[in-house]
C-alpha cells in the first residue's frame, strides 16, 4: 500500500469509530510486514497518525480538520497551524541547517 493509497482509504472514514477501526487494521498490516523486532503498537499508531497529518498538509482545511477530528492526527512539523509559504520556507531552511550542522559535527 502506498502512502497515497493509505491516505485515500483513510478519507473514506466518516466516523470516529470507522477511523479507529481503520487505524487498527493498518497497524496490524504494518506489524505483519515489519522486521523483527516488531515496533510497539502505540509507536506504530503514532507513525500512521504522523503520516496522515503530513499528507493532510497538502489538502484544504476541510480535509485537515477531518484528519485531526477523526484520527487525532496533526502535521508533524506545523501541528494544527496552516503555515504561510514564507513560514514553511523558513522552517525548511531552519531544519536543513540543523541537519547540516549535525552532520558536520
Amino acid at each position: 500500500m502506498t502512502y497515497q493509497e493509505m491516505f485515500d482509504s483513510a478519507m473514506q472514514c466518516t466516523t470516529k469509530e470507522e477511523a479507529d477501526a481503520w487505524i487498527e487494521e493498518v497497524v496490524a498490516r504494518c506489524i505483519e510486514l515489519a522486521p523483527d523486532p516488531v515496533p510497539d503498537l502505540e509507536v506504530m499508531k503514532g507513525i500512521i497518525r504522523s503520516n496522515l497529518g503530513y499528507m493532510a498538509g497538502y489538502c484544504d482545511d476541510s480535509v485537515r480538520d477531518k484528519v485531526r477530528d477523526l484520527f487525532g492526527a496533526l502535521h508533524p512539523i506545523f501541528g494544527d497551524h496552516r503555515p504561510t509559504p514564507e513560514e514553511a520556507l523558513a522552517k525548511g531552511i531552519e531544519m536543513g541547517m540543523r541537519m547540516r550542522n549535525k552532520h558536520d559535527q
